[in-house]
């Protein structure tokens, strides 16, 4: 344990002090007792409130750097396990607009080429053996740095820290569940948060990941514990070549904020800031020792900037994914779904923009003699480490094997702005209706933003049309000339209807030579695309020739065309506010969750409806909801009915206006889903609500 006192650590050992080892019941039971309320700012005083806290406990921890080497002995916490609607709370200082001054250090950074050093290392301690971290999955070699390991953690919150220079894991969790990352600021790691075989049910919220801070400021990147929400460009993005950080000696930026290997599921991404990263939310089903893996993941209103390869990446299985409202700028490969099994994977109401290509400042005579650590720890020369090399990107990527998912991938009403094919990689089982695409004009962006750099894709682009390739390109197209889609090969039921794009070939040269295209040529006019601003102008094409996507009885979607003057828009917006979708439905039995409230007025009283992640069971008559105003006072509904099969619709016949954003709703405990399952404010995407006896 390293222990430091000068002006930047104050060092208490946080390995021992956050990682100490509890000794609760064999069993892990939930204790009982009251809860606790402290502030801590010792190891000896984090260890006396961590053994004795019960549900409903807050631990804050004071402001400080706490820091730890490869050379600690791993200690994990062990058993934290607050109940269902009262959490423990493990929370950091909440400094000044915004900053988080409880600082983890360990003490891991990246230097000038994004090479790993040690800071904290001890003379003559053992040696750190970084290599190892390149191999891969290795997140638990013997030289790693893993900053915070729970074991058996349910119903937990950890909020408002700071966790910097933690290679490769910031924090790994082991056979926890319901766990809530909240208001976190995370510089580097190759994975911010790693859920092993066992865990589940995570929610990852209002937090800023920088993984490469090279080129922020520390009092930019969060490294101090204060950031700067401007977007900049790293090494990892401008410099190093793709395949150095995807396979070679950068291997261990290859992430995600949030990873597995093997996760049931049931994980919630929202409200972050993902930035200057290698992959945004990275899951694999590859050690899925339990199928089904990968289920039921949401993934919406996340700004993506400065992603190098895949702002979001499911591998080999994905099962009712939720991907929307999210924000992406400058990224190279946007929804990666290449070997994917399972489905139905939904992706709607998304914006993307550019503004810059990666690689451009790349040398290739820095990267030329690049080797790869293979893992019988043999070096060999790294493939792919051309600067040219995967720099064109596009927006869905498929794999080019045969179909693995049992249920379509839907891809509906999103805005994008590129200069990338919009589909490349083989076959899906594709269905994309209402999406709005703006291909750059060469003429009036910066030289060379416009183009495609296929000089060594040969497997797509520069493939000849009659090729047996399984997806060759169509189009004799000439290497800067930008293809709408790449390498796509359509399986019977594809489709793509009612969208618009200003594509030369769009549509009817991609429906001449078999691809599934349906809509209208034409610039969608969006407000400013370059610069991500995608509502639509009052005389865009795309007003009005929408189709109506609905949820069918057996669960799938549909686009159909709604009665003359109703049709929605095109694209992710519909007039200022990003198209609501379909409701959300989780799959399996379990409590429902609390997904929205939309209120809406009335002619002489104002309704809220609540839609929940689960069908609900009829509730009995006189079920009515409260709403706590700000002036204390509370206001009741009328009997609530069933609006649809997951969602209440309350009447309030005394609020002639909406209630403000901080109003509390309160709900009857008693709700429960039709199999029984009552009502649980866990992963509430309502801000303020409250369960009542």
């Amino acid at each position: 344990m390293t222990h430091r006192t000068n002006a930047r650590t104050r060092a208490i050992g946080i390995a021992a002090w956050l990682l100490v080892a509890m000794a609760p019941p064999a069993a892990m039971a939930v204790r009982d007792g009251p809860p606790i309320e402290v502030e801590v700012s010792s190891m000896r005083e984090f260890r006396a409130a961590a053994e004795r806290a019960t549900p409903g406990s807050v631990i804050r921890i004071a402001p400080g750097v706490f820091s730890m080497t490869a050379d600690d002995l791993l200690v994990r916490i062990k058993g934290l396990q607050g109940s269902p609607d009262r959490p423990i709370v493990i929370q950091g200082a909440r400094g000044a607009a915004g900053s988080r001054p409880t600082i983890i250090d360990g003490g891991r950074s990246l230097d000038a080429t994004l090479g790993l050093i040690e800071r904290f290392r001890e003379p003559g301690g053992r040696s750190p053996e970084l290599d190892a971290l390149i191999k891969e999955n290795q997140y638990r070699t013997r030289a790693a740095v893993n900053c915070l390991v729970l074991e058996d953690a349910a119903y937990l919150v950890i909020e408002d820290f700071t966790i910097r220079n933690c290679w490769p894991t910031a924090v790994i969790f082991l056979s926890s569940h319901h766990i809530t990352l909240r208001a976190n600021t995370i510089v580097g790691s190759t994975y911010a948060f790693f859920v092993a075989q066992g865990s589940d049910h995570f929610v990852v919220e209002d937090s800023v990941w920088t993984q490469d801070d090279s080129g922020y400021a520390p009092d930019e990147s969060g490294y101090s514990g204060r950031y700067d929400l401007k977007p900049k460009p790293g090494r990892m993005w401008d410099t190093v070549p793709w395949g150095v950080s995807h396979h070679g000696s950068r291997a261990y930026l290859n992430g995600g904020l949030i990873s597995s290997f093997g996760t049931r599921g049931d994980i919630v991404v929202r409200h972050n800031i993902i930035r200057n990263a290698y992959n945004g939310v990275r899951i694999r089903a590859n050690r899925c020792t339990d199928p089904p893996c990968n289920v039921n993941v949401e993934i919406y209103d996340n700004d993506f900037q400065f992603v190098r390869d895949n702002p979001v990446e499911p591998e080999d299985q994905a099962i009712n994914w939720w991907i929307h409202h999210n924000r992406i700028y400058n990224a190279h490969g946007w929804f990666s779904l290449d070997g994917v099994g399972g489905g139905p994977v939904y992706i709607f109401g998304n914006t993307g923009w550019f503004d810059d290509k990666p690689a451009r400042r790349c040398i290739p005579a820095e990267w030329a003699a690049d080797r790869t650590l293979q893992t019988d720890g043999t070096w060999a020369p790294t493939e792919d480490n051309e600067c040219s090399r995967s720099r064109t990107g596009k927006v869905i990527k498929l794999g080019p094997g045969e179909i693995k998912l049992d249920e379509p991938i839907y891809i509906f009403n999103n805005s994008w702005y590129v200069r990338a094919p919009v589909v490349a990689g083989g076959r899906s089982e594709f269905r994309g209706w209402n999406n709005a695409t703006l291909f750059c004009d060469p003429n009036v962006i910066a030289p060379g933003m416009c183009v495609a750099d296929f000089e060594i894709e040969t497997d797509c682009v520069r493939s000849a049309p009659g090729m047996t390739d399984a997806a060759p390109n169509k189009f004799p197209l000439d290497l800067d000339r930008v293809p709408f889609i790449d390498c796509y090969a359509p399986s019977p039921g594809d489709t793509s209807t009612h969208s618009i794009s200003n594509h030369p070939d769009y549509p009817d040269k991609l429906r001449e030579v078999g691809y599934p295209a349906e809509g209208i040529h034409g610039d969608p006019g969006f407000v400013n695309g370059p610069i991500g601003d995608f509502r639509l102008r009052p005389e865009s094409l795309a007003r009005g020739q929408g189709c109506a996507v609905l949820r069918a009885a057996d669960g799938s979607l549909a686009c159909l065309d709604p009665p003359p003057g109703s049709a929605p828009d095109i694209g992710a917006y519909q007039g200022n506010v990003l198209v609501e979708g379909p409701d959300y439905l989780h799959r399996g039995d379990e409590r429902p969750r609390v997904m929205k409230a939309t209120w809406h007025a009335n002619p002489g009283a104002t309704s809220v409806e609540i839609a929940f992640s689960t069908p609900l069971r009829i509730p009995p008559d006189g079920t009515r909801i409260g709403v706590r105003l700000d002036d204390g006072a509370t206001a009741y509904s009328e009997s609530c009915r069933i609006a649809r099969e997951a969602a209440l619709d309350c009447r309030f016949p005394a609020l002639r206006v909406q209630p403000a954003t901080s109003a509390t709703l309160l709900l009857p405990g008693s709700l429960a889903s039709a199999t029984g399952q009552r009502v649980t404010l866990w992963a509430s995407g309502v801000p303020h609500v409250e369960l009542q006896p």
